[in-house]
């Protein structure tokens, strides 16, 4: 749990479906999990420990990726 939601998203960007629109950066990516929001926009080195993110023994973290449509601004979201 010492990678950042920052480095989440890279790995992410890296390992992207070839059948889904590729991004150029992780700015329209939106990390939950748990329903708590990894957030980027404020801090680029907090760790998913220091966000409190669980880690389970048995079976990874579940994670969901929303994705912010083409067109809209993700500064103007609610994530940033």
């Amino acid at each position: 749990l010492m990678s950042t939601a920052h480095q989440v998203k890279l790995a992410l960007l890296a390992n992207w479906p070839e059948n889904v629109e590729r991004m150029n950066d992780g700015r329209r990516l939106r990390l939950l999990c748990m329903g708590k929001e990894l957030n980027t926009s404020t801090n680029l080195k907090i760790t998913l420990k220091q966000m409190n993110i669980p880690r389970f023994q048995f079976h990874p973290t579940p994670v969901n990726v929303s994705i912010i449509p083409a067109g809209i601004d993700p500064s103007k979201t609610r994530s940033g």
